[in-house]
């Protein structure tokens, strides 16, 4: 796996892969970054998402952003850190996640800095509550609260690429709990029902930016 993940620095260009230790220029420079919403509209024209034969025809793990409803684009894996993924394009637009969340975003404006676990409950309902705290750099926030509360997963079939996969969706119910920022939001998360690997999601990360959602279309190999 490595070897092929050392494979993609021709491909990636100038994208700083060392941002999973905090040094990433594509994550850290709004300046050097395009829009992802920009990029998304010039990349595709009029097509509206990545067909089977552009997905077959990048020989790495690889998923199809979209934000809002503009069309959908291809990141690519630049690397892993045990159970965090750094996925990056050419045109310098950088997503970071772990275990299919979003925690950092790169070349969006305004970017999510960083995203991190504060811990786990459970409400009176049984409900998983889990608290995030955020931080938004260019907004001038930091240390945002987001309690998100998970509803019952149900069932669903969904299709990526033309091949149907068996799913848990999980819908989150999120609420800042900071005066700082009134901000409520419903994340959604498509499991593999036996791995629970993250096949789709639809997730907010700022409240200035519309929905992402992430589809995998190359999953990441076994080691």
């Amino acid at each position: 796996m490595m070897s092929r993940i050392r494979k993609l620095a021709p491909l990636v260009g100038t994208i700083c892969i060392t941002a999973l230790s905090g040094g990433c220029g594509a994550i850290s420079q709004q300046s050097d970054a395009v829009s992802l919403i920009d990029y998304m509209r010039q990349s595709y024209g009029k097509r509206s998402e990545v067909t089977l034969q552009e997905a077959a025809s990048v020989p790495y793990a690889s998923i199809g952003v979209r934000v809002g409803d503009s069309n959908q684009v291809i990141l690519v894996l630049g690397t892993q850190e045990q159970d965090t993924l750094l996925w990056t394009s050419a045109a310098r637009i950088s997503l970071i996640t772990k275990n299919g969340r979003i925690v950092r975003t790169g070349g969006l404006s305004p970017d999510l800095t960083y995203y991190r676990n504060m811990g786990e409950s459970r409400d009176k309902n049984g409900r998983l509550i889990t608290r995030w705290s955020a931080d938004f750099r260019e907004l001038g926030l930091y240390g945002i609260v987001i309690a998100c509360a998970e509803q019952q997963p149900e069932g669903e079939t969904i299709s990526i690429l033309g091949k149907e996969i068996q799913t848990l969706r999980v819908e989150e119910r999120c609420k800042s709990q900071d005066s700082q920022l009134d901000w409520s939001f419903k994340n959604i998360f498509w499991r593999d029902a036996q791995t629970q690997m993250v096949w789709r999601s639809l997730q907010h990360v700022s409240p200035k930016l519309d929905a992402i959602s992430v589809d995998i279309l190359r999953p990441l190999a076994a080691d």
